[in-house]
């Protein structure tokens, strides 16, 4: 779509955004697709048209499908050219067998091959809806006045009455702890670790405790397995905002991948022990610098709270938290409560979702590397 319409030629739209400095992306996710225009106030009345003929009409063209299909082709070579990304392939295709999130929206080898321009019409023309889009606008708007305007241009995408998917079923949980070793030639001697593991969705009554507890351990990580042990210059831990939602416990770049788990464990038994790190200056000295949970608990979320709202600066941030929303409750307005649910997390509520998700939970593990990495890494310590 982004590279032309019935009505305006792709250059001709190049020109336009780079005269503007204004930007029509476009990207697909497990759940939905988004199809964004980016502008200043005082360019909106020109780039509204082309961006909703760009949706009403696309001109699809055999150059721009060509074109398109390309680009797919090269970063999905990329991704299998760059270590950490192929980890990423690895851990999905091991996570995700049996489920929808498998259908990976940036495709496959296979299925970028068979790709072809008609099936792409034709899936347009059967199944681009009205009754499954739904408009995020952020900026300085006449309501009135805006719903003309789209009235008038995205108000012809036909209604098809097309159903709309139910929600995705959770992530799949191994029975045991599994751990996968992906040979990677090219790496020589740096080791790349990924575990995954299923975590609450954004509707769950656990998902802040459990962000606020993997913010903990990923400091906690740092502290052991970079400062302590020298490991790896970047660990770290977090979940994801997905309906069928997961985290993962990352260990990018290590020269010692067979020892790295026993330092994730040594951070993990911290929190599992009531202590994160410090937050207090004058009783951080010391190579392991602790404090319990409990003490620690009002800064963290303050410093979850600062995150959140930094990733909210502009409009587009705001567009992108309103249309998360709308995907994970039907309500444009649920985000608004985030700050309450935060700050409503206890250090009980921590320590509770530590051990469902991470003590109790099981993993999916991904180690990636030259054979020299791989060979020593001991399954039993996973």
């Amino acid at each position: 779509m982004a590279r032309g319409s019935a009505t305006y030629r792709y250059e001709a739209i190049q020109d336009l955004l780079d005269e503007t400095s204004s930007a029509i992306s476009a990207g697909a996710a497990f759940e939905a697709s988004s199809y964004s225009l980016n502008t200043l106030d005082k360019y909106f009345a020109r780039l509204l048209p082309v961006w909703a003929d760009t949706l009403v009409n696309p001109a699809f063209t055999d150059k721009d499908f060509d074109q398109v299909l390309s680009d797919a082709k090269l970063a999905l070579q990329a991704k299998e050219q760059n270590p950490w990304a192929k980890a990423g392939l690895v851990m999905n295709t091991e996570l995700f067998k049996g489920h929808p999130y498998a259908a990976t929206p940036e495709g496959t080898k296979n299925s970028l091959a068979a790709a072809k321009l008609a099936a792409v019409r034709n899936w347009y023309a059967s199944s681009f809806s009205a009754n499954r889009i739904f408009v995020v606008a952020v900026g300085n708007f006449d309501p009135a006045a805006l719903r003309k305007d789209l009235d008038a241009t995205i108000g012809r995408i036909p209604n098809r009455n097309i159903a709309l998917p139910g929600k995705a079923p959770p992530v799949p949980v191994p029975q045991t702890n599994k751990l996968i070793k992906q040979e990677y030639p090219q790496s020589k001697g740096i080791g790349y670790l990924r575990g995954d593991f299923a975590a609450p969705s954004p509707e769950g009554s656990d998902f802040m405790a459990t962000n606020v507890a993997m913010k903990m351990l990923s400091d906690l990580l740092f502290n052991v397995v970079r400062d302590k042990y020298g490991a790896t210059y970047t660990p770290g831990s977090y979940i994801r905002a997905f309906n069928a939602n997961y985290g993962s416990l990352t260990i990018f770049k290590t020269k010692v991948a067979s020892e790295v788990k026993a330092y994730i464990d040594e951070a993990i038994a911290s929190l599992a022990a009531g202590y994160c790190m410090s937050v207090d200056p004058t009783a951080s000295e010391g190579a392991e610098p602790r404090m319990p949970i409990a003490d620690a608990l009002p800064i963290y979320k303050a410093l979850f709270l600062s995150e959140y709202y930094e990733k909210q600066q502009t409009n587009a941030a705001v567009a992108g938290q309103i249309a998360g929303s709308v995907l994970a409750s039907s309500d444009y307005r649920n985000y608004l409560l985030d700050t309450d649910r935060v700050r409503a997390v206890t250090p009980q509520a921590v320590s509770a979702a530590l051990k469902k998700y991470v003590l109790d939970g099981k993993f999916t593990w991904v180690v990636l590397g030259s054979k020299d990495v791989t060979d020593p890494v001991d399954e039993a310590s996973f």
